[in-house]
């Protein structure tokens, strides 16, 4: 819990010494965003080269977990909305450290309040150890390892995201109902695409090097929540007072880099570090044209999951953007 609590910390304060910049996430773009920077501040190694020599692909998988998993046409998966978000508030309303024990969250809440107010940092740290035991697979696929590793990131994306981490997660309690698609999309629309990753790229390299290279998928995950939150506050009392305007946008865009920036460093680092943990392998990294939409990975991390397919849990906002390759 004190490493977890320093982590939190570390991001935090680098975030708050980040200066606001001067042009205006995550719907698509926002996704992308995270991924694409993330792997330009990874060390030169074949599961970079990889990734960047199949970039568009990346691009399109990193939304998969929503455009997919969660709203598939076919079979939506019924526990995969909750793992795209974690009410931190919920559990530490006065903003402290939650723990990291799913079981013991779930002994004092109940199962069913466990799922409705989410369980993404757990997700994460799921498709973390996915990627790092993919990775270990003799002669794996690469086509394996960029759908387990960009998928992946659409969590860790996620767990940026200060209204992902919010019961008041659409600004319906403070009478701005529409809050979520207006931050995570239509603000970070109205910006242009070099801009937005050069600034999110300026402030990820300043956080990057903060992050422990031995971090926790976890804790990682955690302490992007507990970020998060602490941004959720500044965000739902500007749109309180502003409402979905213009001069909102002008208040929202600093944000929008920091957790951007954030998601991006912890995503950076916890690639280069499923990589060193799977022994470094040599990987095929040559173009790979469509890659394909992988098989739906189950959550692991709840006992007797199945019972509970039916709890309640935060409908997802109206709006979401789509994807096209």
């Amino acid at each position: 819990m004190n490493h977890l609590r320093r982590l939190a910390c570390c991001l935090t304060v680098l975030c708050c010494t980040i200066p606001a910049v001067s042009s205006w996430g995550w719907g698509q773009r926002g996704h992308e965003t995270v991924e694409v920077v993330a792997l330009r501040l990874m060390p030169h190694n074949s599961f970079t080269e990889l990734m960047l020599n199949n970039i568009d692909e990346v691009k399109f998988l990193s939304m998969v977990p929503d455009m997919h998993w969660k709203h598939g046409s076919k079979v939506p998966h019924p526990l995969e909305g909750q793992a795209h978000f974690f009410a931190f508030d919920y559990y530490s309303p006065g903003g402290g450290p939650v723990t990291t024990d799913i079981n013991a969250l779930i002994a004092k809440f109940g199962h069913a309040e466990v799922l409705k107010n989410g369980t993404a940092p757990w997700r994460m740290h799921q498709m973390a150890v996915l990627l790092a035991n993919t990775l270990k697979k003799p002669n794996v696929s690469s086509a394996e390892v960029l759908q387990v590793a960009s998928t992946m990131g659409h969590y860790v994306g996620d767990l940026g995201n200060p209204l992902h981490v919010s019961m008041d997660y659409d600004g319906v309690e403070i009478g701005r109902k529409g809050l979520h698609s207006f931050f995570e999309t239509i603000t970070v629309n109205a910006m242009d695409v070099m801009s937005l990753e050069t600034a999110v790229a300026k402030a990820a390299q300043t956080i990057l090097p903060k992050i422990p290279n031995d971090v926790r998928p976890i804790d990682g995950g955690m302490a992007l929540a507990h970020q998060g939150h602490l941004e959720a506050i500044t965000l739902l009392a500007a749109a309180k007072k502003l409402g979905l305007t213009k001069q909102l946008q002008v208040q929202e865009h600093p944000i929008i880099i920091r957790t951007l920036a954030n998601s991006t460093a912890m995503l950076a680092k916890v690639w280069e570090e499923a990589y060193i943990l799977a022994g470094s392998p040599v990987l095929k990294t040559g173009k790979l044209g469509q890659v394909g939409i992988p098989p739906y990975v189950e959550l692991d991390y709840i006992q007797g999951a199945a019972q509970y397919m039916g709890a309640p849990f935060m409908t997802p906002p109206e709006g979401e953007e789509g994807i096209t390759r």
